[in-house]
Formats: C-alpha cells, structure tokens, sequence
C-alpha cells in the first residue's frame, strides 16, 4: 500500500468527522432565547426586536444583524452574547446594559431663556435614554440657539447625576456669553498694495464710530470679512495671498488684528487655446474677460473659463473640459487653455415629473428645445425662463441625464405645482393718476375648461375683476386659451364696463371683444374684433362739448409684435417691438370712423450686474369720413409712468384757450432709458433705477423740435405673485413751463389679500 492511500485512509474519517459537526451546527435550532441585565427594556420587547427566535433554525448572519440592530435603538450602552451547545440546541443568552433613562433635565446659569423655551428646542423629555449622542447634539442645538439670538461665545457643559434604577439628572451648566460684542480696534499688519481703510471697506465688520456705526461684532460675520479680503486680494494681482487673524477680548469688547501676507503682484500674460475648441478661435479670444497686462484676477479667469464652457454647452458639448494651464513668467502668467469638447450629444426624450396639476403638454410646450434638437444651454435657460414666467410652479429643475448611447441624454424636467394659481383677492393699491384704488378679483391663471369639477392644469386664463379707484370704475370677465387645439394659437374674450370720471369729461364704456393670435419662435400676429358703446358727458373743455352723447365704435386692430427676450418678467437682455394698427369705420358700422397707430420698443442689455433698459413709444391718431374731430377717449395723454417721469399725468401737450384744460394730441412720442441695478443680491427682488425720459404730445404733427426732458431716480420691487414689479420714481422736470412743477413722484403698486 503506498504512503498516499495511507494518509487519505487515516484522514478521510476525520474531515468527515469536522464536516459533520459544522453541518450540523449550522442546522441547529435555537432551544433557548435568555435575556439578562435590562431593567427598563422588558424582555419581551427585545424579543420582538429580533428575527432570530426559539425554535428555529440558528442563522449566524441574520443573529449577527439582529445585534447591530439593538445597538441603533440607542436604548443599549452594551450589548454581549454567550452561545452554548447542548443535546436539545443552542442556548442563547444575551446580557445587556442600558443606557440610563432620563429622570429630569435642569438647566444652571440660565438667564436669557426660560427652562419651558430650551426644552422645546432640545426635543428631549423625561423617559428618553440618556447617551453621548444625545446629549452631544442637544448642547449644540443649545449654542446654535444663543447665537441665533445674539449671544455669543456661550459655553456649555452637560453632566449627569444617577438617581436611582438607572436613571440620571441631566444638567446643562451654562455660562453666557455677551449678547452684544462690540469692535472697539480693526488694525491690520502687512498690507502694503493696500491701504487699512480701504481694506475696512471691503468688510462688513464694522469699528464702532457712534452714533453711525454700532461697531456689533458676530463671528461668522468676520470669518467671511477675512473671505473678502482674500478675494479682493486674489482679484486685484495676488493670487497667493494669505490672511489670518488675532480676535481679543475685554467684557463686551473686541479687538481684531488682521494678518496679510500678500504675496508678489501678477499680471495676466499670453492666453492661447489648444485641444480640440469646437469654436473659433475669434469667439474664443471674445470670452475672455481680462486684457494682456491687466493685473490678475481670480474672478476674470473663472468667468473667462464660464464662458467658454457655456459657448461649447450651446453648442451641443454638454460636459466640456476646460483646463487652463498657467506658466510663470517674472511676473506675469500666460494661459494656455486647453479644450476637449468630448461628445456632441442631442436630446433624446424630454421626461416630466412632479407635476400633480398641470398637464404635461402645458410644460412641454413652453420648452423651446425639443427631442431631436443638439443640446443647447442656451434653449434649456430660455425653457426654465419660459416655465418660470407661468408662475405656476414653486420650483422648476432642468437636468440632463445620461443614456446607453453616449451621444444621446434624456432631459428631466421636474417640477412642484404652485398650491394656489386659482385666486379671489382683494385688496388695495395706488398709483399717481388713480391714487387709491380697491378691487376684488377671481382669477384661475391655470384653468381647464374641459376638467369639471376642478377646472385645473391646461394653462388658459379666466378672470372676473371689478375695480374701483379715484378716477375709473372698471368691470371685466375674460378667458384666454393661449394654445387653441394644442397650436401657439391664442384666443380670447372679454367682456367690460368701465367709467373714468376725470375733473372735466366723464367717459362710459360697455363693450365686448374677441381676440385671436398666431405666435412663431420670435414673432406674433393678432387681431381684436371689439364693439364699445361710449357715452361722454359733463364735458367742461369748451373745444369738445359737441361730443357729448352715446356713439357705438366697432374697430379690427391688427398687432404686429417681434420678440426675443430672455424673460417675460424683468428681463435682463433681448428686444421687444410691437406695432399695432387699429381701423374704426363705417364699413363695421361704427359711428366714429378713425386710424390709430401706435409703436413701443423695449430694448434690455445686461453689463455685469447692470441692466440697460431703453423703451420707445410712439402713436399717432386721425379721424375721417364722416368723423370731424378724433373723440377725447382716443386721444393720447403725456406725462408720468410710460411716457415722461417728472411731469405730471396728463399735463403734456396742448392746452385750452383758457389754458385751463389739457387737451390731449393726436401725436405722442416718449423715449425713456434706464440703468438698474439689483440692490438685494441673488434674489433680485429690489431694483435701484435712474433714468432720462424725454417726449411730448403734441396736437397735429409730431415736432421734435419740442421734446421735454428729465431725470430722476427710482426702485422696482418684484413680488413673486404680481406679473409687473411695484414702480417708484421721482422724476426732475428738466425743460418745464412755467404752469409745471419742477418735479414729480410717481409710485404704482397692487397689493391683494
């Protein structure tokens, strides 16, 4: 017999032996569950906290998780197990410690908080059980809630004290800081391309200077003045500048020692462009923000390096890398920026999400960017911007998500439904020509005619308003489906009463309208089919008391109107021009035959955070055939919002022979220019405005030789439910006569309750 069937003779009986035992233990059941140590957790509650249980098969892995799981209860400081085999199973027996149970909580040094105000912010009461975690995150809660009121540098300690049965008195010992720090010295060491107060002004951070400057000192506060400086630093020539700083303190008063190590001065060199740029190397040298020899700039180059990954994401390159790599040069460092466009995807399905209201064909199209369509960062901003002027969503998301086929992304278009886009309101305004005006509203800007009982989701408009104001009463019910049979075809109706008692004519109105546009990308043809019953009276203005009485105007206005804004609501950049052509004549049978044609151009650049707004309007008006005179209602009126700012409403133009009435022209024309700028930071919502209007009305012929002028100051405030900004001026009359006041304010609002 050879040695190795000896070996395999002797060794078989064994690991048969070793593989039966561990078979078998694998197989065994659990005879016996013992819990030992708690005292506050009943047993048959941590039996229930277990998968594994008496009388069935022992699984090491599910027993191994089953302890893990007791441990995140947070109710055990330990917990132990013993395993014991025997003839009938597995005996078990786990031995557990309990973290203590909190039997009160007491509060030391307190004086800025009452005890019943703490312990609601801690979240904790008397039972929970008492560990680090818990008393960790409740000292936290505690600090974070002085300093939300002011008090800083508050320590605090926990200790707990054993009572009895396990359990502990919790004690918070609190030491308070000051309530109120104030900066007695800012001083600053080793700056010298900057002088110490121009570097204050960079910080908010102030030294006290009563009775203007408080001086109040907040920690966070400072650590991002030191922020500041850095970046300033970074983006006037010092890329490698360090800052630090020695904070002291004496009772309530602090002392801050600022400590610049600047660095040597650069200088933006060469910048070139290699790789693969799928643009020209013109576009490329347009985006650049820095000039050769200017001194570097943090913020410059990553503008610079934005601009380029945004001409490469319009393009279709939705993850381009740009990689600038620099090169010293003595002082000055060139750039080469290197570019790989990587794939040029295109759009392959458009997902929505979120939308529990309006219909998906509401959001789709407003998208502008298509399945099909190359990627374009371009269209997606005008999409968000599209969907965002509906007001119909409290949050919109656009991304871009990947799919097997590389050059291929999905869109996802997630957005949440405004809980209210049906509104009855009412409420009060103001303006400078109404001054106070009350109104009550039931407006459905999401309405769906064809969805009973909750005529929500498609996008159409409904709107029942009466509205009273010093000079017009004004009644009007009107609906607006913006995309007849799912077409960029909108129609619409209105019904209306309106009086406008002005101090010498009181015009009547009752008419009704049908509307009816077709829309292109950036062009729009309408047209209104209108018939009005006007009635004027108590006629004071000698020149036109033979106007008195009813007359029935029907008129086809015709609206010409191009348009590429980024935005419908305070846009930053983009055109709007609209021309509008009205024919009121005896072939609709109407008792007044007149042409009315009138203009308007809007015109936005953004430049850094300025926005240019420069706005033309301009009409002119003439009667015919039967029709003498063109009525008081169709002329036009200068002077306030919309045409010239610093003269008042209906002041401008030709006069009675009195000279106590304005008569209103046949000519207008304004020209108004803006320079605003957001004045609230990222949310845009305040607005500082100047400006320079210049216009007039004018009784026949326009003559622009006779323009008045002015300037003035303004703000914008943009409220999230209002489809225009709240306007204030005040303008300076530049040319006025001498019956004119030399300056005017101008304020219109609506505010709904």
């Amino acid at each position: 017999m050879t040695l190795r069937l000896r070996l395999i003779r002797i060794l078989f009986p064994l690991i048969s032996l070793v593989l039966s035992v561990v078979l078998c233990a694998d197989t065994m059941k659990v005879a016996s569950l013992t819990i030992k140590g708690n005292k506050t957790v009943s047993s048959a509650k941590i039996v229930l906290m277990l998968r594994t249980r008496e009388g069935e098969s022992f699984d090491e892995q599910l027993w191994k998780r089953d302890i893990q799981g007791l441990m995140e209860t947070g109710f055990f400081s330990s917990v132990k197990y013993e395993i014991k085999k025997t003839d009938r199973g597995l005996d078990i027996t786990l031995f557990i410690e309990e973290y203590p149970q909190i039997e009160s909580i007491k509060f030391a040094g307190l004086k800025s908080f009452k005890k019943s105000e703490l312990e609601k912010i801690l979240g904790i009461k008397k039972g929970d059980y008492c560990n680090d975690n818990l008393i960790k995150n409740a000292t936290e809660k505690l600090k974070q809630t002085y300093q939300d009121k002011g008090i800083y540098y508050t320590n605090i300690e926990a200790n707990t004290t054993f009572s009895n049965e396990n359990r502990v008195i919790l004690v918070f010992n609190i030491d308070e800081g000051e309530k109120k720090l104030i900066v007695r010295a800012i001083t600053f060491s080793g700056n010298k391309a900057f002088t110490s107060a121009l570097l204050c002004g960079k910080m908010k951070t102030k030294q006290r200077k009563m009775p203007f400057i408080r001086g109040t000192f907040k920690p966070e506060i400072a650590e991002n003045d030191l922020e500041r400086i850095k970046r300033f630093y970074n983006n006037n020539g010092f890329p490698e500048c360090k800052i630090d700083s020695k904070i002291s303190f004496e009772d309530r008063w602090v002392s801050i020692i600022i400590i610049i190590d600047e660095g040597s001065k650069y200088y933006f060199g060469e910048t070139k462009f290699s790789g693969k740029p799928a643009v020209s190397s013109t576009v490329l040298n347009n985006a650049i923000e820095y000039r050769e020899g200017q001194p570097y700039s943090q913020e410059k180059l990553e503008k610079t390096l934005s601009n380029i990954f945004r001409l490469h994401s319009d393009a279709g390159y939705i993850n381009p890398e740009i990689l600038p790599v620099p090169e010293i040069s003595e002082s000055r460092i060139n750039y080469e920026i290197v570019i790989n466009p990587r794939n040029r995807v295109s759009i392959n399905e458009i997902k929505i999400s979120g939308n529990t209201v309006t219909k998906d064909k509401v959001i789709r199209r407003e998208m502008v960017i298509r399945p099909g369509d190359i990627f374009s960062g371009e269209k997606i901003r005008k999409s968000f911007n599209n969907l965002a002027d509906l007001q119909f969503f409290d949050d919109i998301n656009i991304e871009p998500e990947p799919t097997d086929d590389e050059k291929l992304v999905d869109l996802n278009v997630s957005v949440k439904d405004r809980e209210r886009t049906g509104l009855f309101s009412f409420g009060a305004g103001y303006s400078s020509l109404e001054k106070s005006i009350g109104f009550i509203s039931i407006q459905q800007r999401n309405f769906d005619i064809t969805d009973p009982p909750y005529f929500r989701g498609a996008g159409q408009n409904i709107k029942l308003e009466a509205m009273i104001g010093g000079i017009t009463k004004h009644f009007i019910l009107s609906f607006t489906e913006p995309y007849l049979f799912d077409r960029p075809v909108s129609f619409g109706s209105d019904i209306f009463v309106t009086e406008k008692s002005w101090d010498d004519y009181t015009e009547k109105h009752n008419g009704f309208a049908l509307k009816i546009g077709r829309r292109w990308e950036h062009y729009s043809i309408g047209f209104k089919i209108m018939t009005d019953r006007i009635e004027l009276s108590n006629i004071e203005m000698p020149e036109f008391k033979n106007q008195t009485g009813a007359n029935r105007i029907n008129s086809l206005t015709t609206t010409f109107a191009f348009q590429n804004l980024d935005r419908r609501i305070m846009p930053k950049s983009g055109d709007l021009a609209e021309l509008s052509f009205e024919y009121a004549g005896s072939v609709f049978g109407s008792d007044i035959e007149y042409w009315k044609t009138t203009f308007q151009n809007d015109y936005y650049r953004s430049f850094g955070k300025w926005v240019f707004h420069s706005k033309t309007y301009a009409g002119k008006v003439s009667s015919f055939g039967s029709t003498k005179d063109v009525p008081l209602y169709e002329r036009f009126f200068g002077g306030g919002i919309g045409t010239v700012r610093g003269y008042a409403e209906r002041e401008l133009g030709p006069r009675s022979l009195d000279n106590k009435y304005y008569l209103g022209g046949q000519s207008i024309f304004a020209q108004n220019l803006e320079l605003m700028y957001p004045l609230s930071g990222e949310n845009e919502i305040l607005w500082g405005v100047v400006f320079f209007d210049t216009g007039n009305v004018w009784d026949r012929d326009f003559d622009f030789g006779d323009l008045k002028q002015s300037a003035g100051v303004g703000l914008r405030i943009k409220i999230p439910i209002m489809p225009v900004p709240i306007q204030c001026d005040y303008g300076w009359a530049i040319n006025p006569e001498p019956y004119q006041s030399k300056g005017q304010f101008h304020l219109g609002f609506t505010l709904g309750f």
